[in-house]
């Protein structure tokens, strides 16, 4: 039967919103170039992650339905909430979620992938999904922007420069914590996360902070994060959620696992975001 106007008006308002929703929620940027893959991917990052009663403030109870419920913030203590298995503070800004000890040896470009990842040169795994990082940290008010952080792969009319024409995203702080035991006795650990990173140039532990979020990006109709499994890059990745800034991010060969202090493979551990206080160049 073929759709009145009124009917007709009614679906194109629903599209919008939805359109709209997606983007206000994750900052991901539209593209021209695309617009039915975009707007097919945005629906379904929208049903499988979104359909959920997300509160910018922080204050909504879950009332999603339980097959939903990996998809639903759920509020568990005072200014305490989870998604998924993300825990986050809407007061300090902390955000927890669970990660395994993936690489004892050999170079590293990620701090972080999914298990679907690139795991083969990542140090951390986790099945925790990019698009629920991504969510955890626009409820927790972190700013997405990649600054000048990639000059170093572009040629020199689009390097950025510092403080030049676009903002840097927020600065982070990445800690890891686990258990070990020793004559069975459980030890508890907690590092930053440069310390279990070695740069081959200096021959010492990476320079510690210097991580911002920079969000990802969309190619033809893909959020590149979810897709490829990124979420903190060692090697700048303009498809990763978490990028370094320190020197040498350029580098493919400069870092590896360091064995001195890293858990051995298959370590459980809880990875923990936190703000960085030291102001970041910014074009304002």
């Amino acid at each position: 039967m073929a759709s009145t106007g009124t009917e007709k008006s009614l679906l194109a308002s629903l599209h919008r919103a939805s359109y709209h929703l997606i983007v206000r929620l994750t900052n991901i940027p539209p593209t021209p170039r695309k617009p039915v893959q975009l707007y097919l991917c945005l629906i379904a990052f929208l049903s499988s992650w979104i359909l959920a009663p997300l509160s910018s403030d922080l204050h909504a109870e879950d009332k999603a339905d339980p097959k939903n419920a990996k998809a639903s913030v759920k509020k568990i203590g005072e200014n305490l909430y989870q998604l998924g298995d993300i825990t986050f503070n809407g007061k300090t800004r902390e955000i927890r979620f669970p990660v395994t000890m993936n690489l004892e040896k050999g170079l590293l470009e990620y701090v972080l992938v999914t298990d679907e990842g690139k795991i083969h040169e990542s140090l951390l795994s986790t099945k925790v999904r990019p698009a629920q990082l991504q969510i955890a940290l626009k409820l927790c008010h972190y700013t997405e922007g990649v600054g000048d952080i990639f000059d170093a792969l572009y040629p020199e009319d689009e390097k950025k420069g510092a403080a030049g024409r676009a903002d840097r995203g927020s600065a982070l702080r990445i800690a890891a914590e686990w258990t070990e035991k020793s004559d069975g006795v459980e030890k508890p650990r907690r590092f930053q996360i440069n310390e279990l990173i070695r740069d081959l140039k200096t021959q010492t532990e990476m320079s510690p902070d210097q991580w911002i979020y920079s969000g990802s990006i969309i190619y033809e109709g893909t959020f590149i994060a979810e897709s490829e499994g990124t979420l903190i890059a060692v090697y700048i990745d303009n498809g990763s959620l978490i990028n370094s800034f320190r020197p040498g991010s350029d580098d493919d060969e400069r870092w590896v696992t360091n064995a001195e202090i890293a858990p051995s493979m298959g370590t459980p551990i809880t990875l923990i975001l936190s703000p960085n206080k030291e102001p970041q160049p910014t074009s304002k």
